[in-house]
């Protein structure tokens, strides 16, 4: 790889960064944390996929896809007491512990409980990851994936199948959380749209179901998920800490070493470069002097300003659409027609195409910001389920449109979830940043934990799901359009706003309070009189 660039106008630590053969490392490193944890949290798309009843005694059944075929089922088991023969494209557990027909619903509550593992992990390992470090608290997500995988599957019923599964997704949850920030804070500023769009869910989602082909057995696939985080725990040895987060806890003489060995990685190194890594080191020794040293910050802090308030409640109800919409159709696949492997790797065909599209996009058209990224892929998803839905309510017989249609409005949910992530990541400072993607991701695990029954609660008239779905995507968009600024190419903010913005704790007179000094003046930009 060459040389890369000096950088000049650099004039925070955000900007110093630069392409070279570290940020392929981390890129490497990001791809291992990334598949442990879509496997887990996509599992159930074939752990949970509901099998077939084709025979029962001396009946056969072989009108599987009517719409009375469970009542069929009912009525001769009730009459003879027989065992049904089941059959699935995948032996899942729904399979394995005779779950079907009606017996998937503990299925889909199993499915449910899983991702509230995913809620809380989120919630704990991201403030974690704020206090003690991303690259710490990654591995420790790794190993507990690693070690609970493992053992689900040895489950020997649904129930301790559904326990050892809560414990893999709360680890899943927190490197779900973490990962992609420590991504952000790793990569060149201009770069970290298409990082986080090249190490995705999607081009994962076809290597899953490769594997998920040639060992069509849930056991089998958990252990290859299991043994999957081992080398992420090796990788996760060899990186480095975050520097961002090093200088954010106040570390800046090991924040400035690793930026160091880091350029000496990149073949960066030089002494214009390292005589403007001291400047900057410099001016953090200042900010650092001037703010207190060492202060913790906790998810109260997202609603320190009107402004973070906004940016919280709006990014996370996006996010908490997007989630139900997503995985409501990922985990009712066996609703499409055609192979489960085959519609998989479609789908991950296509957000990866996104995804690429996405990012040459962002490289090469400036004018293209999150807002207006935002925007098209409401109006993509929107369109092909409101196509759906007309499908439906009209009876049209059009399974493969219909099934084309779901998975290309379902991979450009992806870019609804990377516009978001890479905004909140750009709008909140280093000391809340990872606290408000934690923050956020409870919502996404509140819209998981609605998915899987989704269709059983909206499906009251043909189409309603997706015309359901259609109208809160159309709210979501119109939220962000109007309340999120354009956040493409601003640097990354170190440090909170200043006291005199927030929102809570006014002096008695009405003026706000910076350390016990009442300002008269709320105009930042001019000098504060001590009264």
């Amino acid at each position: 790889m060459p040389e890369a660039k000096k950088h000049h106008g650099i004039e925070a630590l955000g900007d110093f960064p630069v392409l070279g053969w570290y940020t392929v490392f981390v890129l490497v490193l990001a791809e291992f944390i990334t598949f442990p944890q879509m496997a887990n949290m996509s599992f159930m798309i074939y752990g949970g996929y509901s099998p077939t009843v084709i025979s029962c005694g001396d009946v056969t059944f072989t009108n599987n896809t009517s719409s009375d075929h469970c009542n069929a089922v009912a009525a001769v088991v009730s009459k003879t007491n027989c065992i049904p023969e089941l059959t699935a494209q995948f032996e899942s557990v729904a399979m394995e512990f005779g779950r079907y027909c009606d017996g998937m619903i503990d299925v889909k509550t199993s499915i449910s409980i899983q991702m509230f593992g995913v809620l809380l992990g989120a919630v704990t390992f991201g403030q974690l990851s704020d206090h003690f470090g991303r690259r710490k608290i990654l591995f420790i997500c790794s190993v507990g994936m690693f070690a609970f995988d493992l053992a689900a599957s040895y489950a020997s019923s649904l129930n301790g199948f559904t326990a050892l599964m809560l414990g893999a997704m709360f680890f899943s949850g927190g490197s779900s959380a973490i990962g992609h920030v420590f991504l952000m804070e790793s990569v060149p500023k201009k770069d970290r749209v298409w990082s986080i769009l090249i190490v995705s869910y999607s081009p994962n989602y076809i290597l899953l179901a490769i594997v998920a082909y040639f060992l069509p057995n849930w056991r089998l696939l958990m252990r290859v998920m299991s043994f999957a985080s081992i080398p992420t725990m090796l990788l996760l040895w060899a990186a480095y800490e975050s520097p961002r987060w090093l200088v954010q806890r106040g570390a800046l003489t090991e924040a400035k070493q690793t930026y160091e060995t880091i350029e000496k990685l990149n073949g960066s190194l030089s002494v214009e470069r390292q005589q403007i890594l001291n400047q900057l080191i410099e001016k953090e020794v200042v900010a650092l002097e001037e703010r207190r040293s060492g202060k913790r910050h906790y998810i109260y802090h997202l609603f320190y300003t009107w402004d973070l308030v906004l940016y919280t409640a709006v990014l996370s109800f996006s996010l908490l659409i997007t989630s139900m919409v997503v995985y409501s159709l990922m985990f009712n696949m066996e609703k499409l027609s055609g192979s489960l492997y085959l519609n998989n790797v479609i789908l991950g065909c296509i957000r990866y195409s996104f995804n690429l599209l996405a990012s040459v996009t962002d490289l090469k058209f400036p004018c293209i910001g999150r807002k207006f990224m935002h925007k098209f892929a409401v109006f993509w998803v929107a369109g092909p389920l409101l196509s759906v839905f007309i499908i439906k309510y009209f009876g049209f017989a059009l399974p493969t449109l219909s099934n084309i249609l779901t998975l290309v409005g379902m991979a450009m949910c992806s870019q609804l979830f990377v516009v978001v992530l890479v905004g909140s990541s750009e709008l909140f400072p280093t000391p809340i940043r990872n606290t408000a993607s934690s923050f956020q991701q409870i919502f996404t695990r509140v819209g998981s934990v609605i998915s899987p029954h989704f269709f059983h609660l909206t499906n009251f008239w043909p189409g309603a799901p997706y015309i359901f779905m259609v109208g809160v995507m159309l709210l979501n968009g119109a939220s962000f359009w109007l309340c999120i600024p354009e956040t493409k190419g601003t640097p990354m903010k170190d440090h909170m706003p200043p006291k005199h913005h927030r929102i809570w704790r006014r002096g008695k007179d009405g003026n706000r309070e910076l350390d016990g000094i009442d300002l008269v003046s709320d105009d930042v930009t001019k000098p504060l009189t001590v009264v």
